[in-house]
């Protein structure tokens, strides 16, 4: 069982499903486990169940409970779905966790504030570039054309976004209005960036192991935290 992480913001980790699965899901039966990532068909099917292990492992080194003891619920509060929809713990209300994936890349958070999180991998299919107009404001636009990688540059704009969505500041249909051009930013350790939007804190990396961009979102600094190295055998 981890030890209890001691901090006041919650824990963020990004990490590629594989990883993932052979960390947390080593000893853990079904597609929870090491080799169950086998078993899952598609990389989308993969990047979930992973995705799901790692809030799941979040929330163990914030509690010091066992891994086990945590179950993740989601629900659509549109279509009332339990494949996607707002995450949480089932006997845990107090505890915060939010969750994104994508083929080869995930990040989970959990923490006992509020928090979102999103990834995305460039060169993926989930943004398309002429969706720009609909969710960056004009002084975003122009921020985006003068970077250096105008790719990378958008990418950053629309993780910190979706996290103010899950977080309820904003909705995909006003990500328009949230504008981030010019906002106070300063480095962290390591390659993050820091972000602040009134009282809320963003924070944005690029993923060392799989090069995604991620981003996460908190009325609390949100403490970015790894996986343990694997260990052999």
């Amino acid at each position: 069982m981890p030890g209890v992480v001691q901090h006041a913001g919650p824990l963020v980790v990004s990490a590629s499903p594989r990883s993932v699965f052979a960390t947390v899901g080593r000893g853990l039966p079904g597609p929870a486990g090491r080799r169950g990532s086998d078993n899952v068909r598609s990389v989308h099917q993969q990047a979930r169940a992973a995705a799901h292990l790692l809030v799941r492992w979040c929330a163990a080194r914030v509690t010091g409970r066992p891994l086990a003891v945590f179950e993740i619920v989601q629900r659509c509060a549109e279509c009332g779905s339990a494949d996607h929809g707002k995450p949480s713990l089932a006997g845990f209300p107090d505890l915060h966790v939010s969750l994104a994936h994508r083929p080869g890349a995930v990040v989970a958070a959990a923490g006992w504030s509020p928090v979102g999180v999103d990834v995305e991998v460039p060169g993926g299919t989930a943004v398309r570039p002429v969706l720009v107009p609909d969710v960056l404001t004009p002084a975003e636009v122009a921020e985006v054309r003068a970077a250096a990688d105008p790719t990378s540059a958008f990418l950053r704009l629309w993780v910190r976004k979706e996290c103010l969505t899950k977080l309820g500041v904003t909705t995909l249909d006003s990500l328009r209005d949230v504008d981030l051009a010019g906002a106070a930013s300063r480095p962290l350790s390591g390659v993050a960036t820091w972000t602040g939007y009134g009282r809320l804190h963003l924070v944005d990396w690029s993923d060392h192991d799989t090069g995604a961009v991620v981003a996460a979102a908190g009325h609390d600094l949100p403490v970015r935290g790894s996986l343990p190295l694997a260990r052999a055998g």
